[in-house]
């Protein structure tokens, strides 16, 4: 258990840590890492991680929260709630920010309030304006505008849908 006032810095966490403001784990974490502004670990990232402001880790398994950021620099598995922005380099779950998510390949769902991006999905995307893919295998709903290469699945968009090839797209302009 690693309780820092301030700030701490750690080479690994494996039950609880907390600080007032920040906290740098140069390697693993897993258990609950809590930091009222940030949270940094190098490595991988096991369990609940909450930063009042943003989340930085290599990869993660579990569930991280941030007012305002999470960046997974690889792959996570679990899902990410921020008040802005979530990025994973592969995402496995679930990603749900109040502006944008961006994930290289996705297996899971990824609901923002303006725009999600992925490589390639295999599940759903849910934004208030545009969505934007390679190839899904489920569905794209959004307010405005989805883009993306095959879509075996549906789109549904208040607007239009882009795709080079679409099941079901219902839009006014498809």
């Amino acid at each position: 258990v690693s309780l820092n006032m301030l700030a701490g810095i750690s080479s690994e966490e494996t039950a609880f840590s907390f600080a007032g403001i920040t906290q740098v784990v140069r390697h693993n974490a897993t258990g609950v890492q809590f930091a009222g502004f940030s949270n940094h670990i190098g490595g991988r990232s096991e369990g609940l991680l909450f930063g009042g402001f943003a989340n930085t880790y290599g990869e993660g398994a579990g569930l991280q929260f941030a007012g305002f950021t999470n960046v997974a620099r690889k792959s996570v598995s679990g899902g990410q709630f921020a008040g802005f922005a979530n990025r994973a380099g592969k995402l496995d779950g679930f990603q749900f920010a109040g502006f944008t998510n961006v994930a290289g390949d996705a297996d899971g769902s990824q609901f923002a309030g303006f725009t999600n991006t992925s490589k390639d999905i295999d599940g759903s995307q849910f934004a208030g304006f545009i969505n934007t893919a390679g190839d899904v295998r489920g569905s794209q709903f959004a307010g405005f505008i989805n883009i993306a290469r095959k879509v075996q699945g549906s789109q549904f968009a208040g607007f239009i849908n882009i795709a080079d090839s679409s099941d079901n797209p219902i839009g006014i302009i498809n």
